[in-house]
């Protein structure tokens, strides 16, 4: 799969294919910032993600995303050929090229007054141009394919040469060097040991919200700062910069051709390193995965048994229940027996203490009786 899935005819299809495996090519090396995977809706889903490097590899294996890549590399990359001119003679080509920024899609007024935009209309003025080109320096200005739908409003000058998205696979192939700012093009000029000086013009900017789409990419950026190389800042750095490369017929320096190789492992037959990745990565899960299947159907069938031994405990305990309750009941009565009875004995009591108290003031008024009458006989 080598396209955005989200919300298209495409995703909805292969979201169907519950057998099916996901294995995300990648349009271009996650690198400069690691939500360029992130962005994918359906990025959860891929059982593998290719990968060019072990650079590559160590960004996008964090948190539970262990032993997710393999390392193939990007099958376009067997298409390219350097067919840029050398030698000190003749014109040489540099290919500016800077990503989108999400929050001018809709907000157009924004862009025009914006670092990001300003920013490069400084670094193409007429002036850095006729500099350049007294080095035999052209500038070929790439512009977002979103921004080419606002073009009757860019209103560019006539010395700015700009080119259309389709014209960019001729010029990865036919420049010398490349300006971007986190573009993953930037791989496509490393691959072929082509210099790329990287400038984000709106690095220091305050329009982008916090944890915007925008400003979380600036920030993945500038903390990867250390994994390349020609990071400037200024536009008079970059012209200076070119020049001293035109001086070298855009030779990349060793140093920098050393970094641009961590992020390689495969310069050759790629498609066949992605096959035999995928095939080697099925083998071992049917290999570990046929005797695990055979042990979750054994598993399956205990847990079975195990379920009918329960609603046949469950049975037998509702039955107990039934029996306890039925038991708690005639307890009940007999205790209210119990209590109807100790109340009576109680009245009884009662009702003997009261005869006994009063039996005996009789039994006292009779002998004090007797004692009258006997003295009486004896007077």
């Amino acid at each position: 799969v080598e396209w955005d899935l989200g919300g298209t005819e495409i995703d909805r299809w292969l979201r169907g294919l519950y057998d099916c495996r996901y294995v995300f090519l990648q349009h271009g090396i996650t690198g400069n910032y690691i939500t360029n995977l992130q962005l994918y809706p359906c990025h959860n889903i891929y059982n593998d993600v290719n990968v060019s490097s072990e650079t590559e590899r160590n960004l996008i294996e964090q948190g539970d995303k262990e032993h997710l890549c393999f390392i193939g590399g990007l099958p376009r990359y067997e298409l390219i050929e350097d067919k840029s001119p050398k030698g000190q003679d003749g014109i040489k080509t540099v290919l500016v090229m800077l990503t989108w920024r999400n929050k001018f899609a809709t907000e157009t007024e924004a862009l025009y007054s914006s670092a990001y935009w300003q920013g490069q209309i400084s670094l193409l003025k007429k002036e850095n141009i006729d500099k350049l080109q007294r080095h035999n320096i052209n500038i070929v200005f790439a512009l977002h394919h979103s921004l080419i739908k606002k073009k009757d409003v860019v209103n560019l000058p006539d010395y700015i040469k700009t080119i259309q998205q389709a014209d960019i696979a001729y010029w990865v192939r036919h420049a010398n060097a490349l300006v971007t700012d986190f573009s993953s093009l930037s791989f496509d000029f490393l691959f072929q040991h082509k210099p790329v000086i990287y400038w984000i013009p709106d690095k220091d900017a305050q329009v982008y919200e916090p944890n915007s789409i925008d400003r979380n990419k600036l920030d993945s950026v500038l903390s990867r700062r250390h994994l390349f190389f020609n990071c400037l800042s200024t536009e008079d750095e970059i012209i200076e910069k070119l020049i001293e490369y035109a001086n070298n017929d855009f030779t990349l320096e060793k140093c920098n051709a050393d970094i641009a190789d961590t992020w390689f492992v495969n310069r050759k037959d790629i498609s066949r390193h992605i096959y035999e990745q995928i095939e080697q990565r099925l083998s071992l899960e049917r290999f570990f995965t046929a005797p695990l299947k055979e042990r979750l159907s054994q598993y399956k069938q205990e847990g079975e048994e195990y379920s009918r031994q329960i609603a046949c405990c469950r049975e037998e305990l509702t039955l107990k229940e039934n029996i306890i309750a039925e038991k708690n009941t005639i307890i009940g009565s007999s205790q209210q027996q119990i209590n109807d009875l100790t109340m009576q004995i109680g009245n009884l009591r009662d009702y003997s203490g009261r005869k006994i108290k009063h039996l005996r003031k009789v039994r006292g008024y009779l002998i004090w009786c007797i004692g009258i009458l006997h003295l009486a006989l004896i007077l």
